[in-house]
């Protein structure tokens, strides 16, 4: 999915009634969230290799992108004290979720269990960038 999608997602979850219960911030925080763990296509900066040799591996793994959930969700916690931490972090952590499920769901997959295994998962339900997903958000 690109990134227009998930922050759409985002978006979408946060008018659904998060926003009401969460306050001031909430709309932003799922933004960020539905988006937080695509950080990784900034390591073409820090790693001599083609991105998609890394791509969707550390920060989409259920094993390591909650310590990135839970980082990004105290950060922001610490901007927006209208809901306590541990809200925040249920807030990330349903937006990151909806993120890797969305990749999941597309052709190229993710690695769902790095750095235990470099078995890339995926249904395949959907090419990576589709204009129907897109269209329905």
């Amino acid at each position: 999915m690109d990134p227009l999608a998930h922050t759409l997602t985002g978006v979408v979850l946060a008018k659904s009634g998060i926003e009401r219960k969460v306050g001031a911030g909430s709309v932003l925080a799922l933004v960020l969230a539905s988006n937080v763990v695509d950080i990784d296509v900034f390591g073409a900066f820090f790693i001599d290799e083609p991105t998609w040799t890394f791509r969707r591996m550390w920060t989409h793994s259920l094993l390591t992108a909650p310590v990135l959930v839970l980082l990004a969700s105290y950060l922001f916690s610490r901007f927006y004290k209208n809901a306590r931490w541990h809200i925040w972090a249920g807030v990330f952590l349903l937006g990151a979720s909806f993120h890797v499920f969305m990749d999941l769901i597309n052709s190229y997959g993710v690695v769902l269990f790095f750095p235990l295994s470099s078995q890339r998962f995926e249904l395949a339900w959907v090419f990576i960038i589709d204009l129907y997903i897109l269209s329905a958000l």
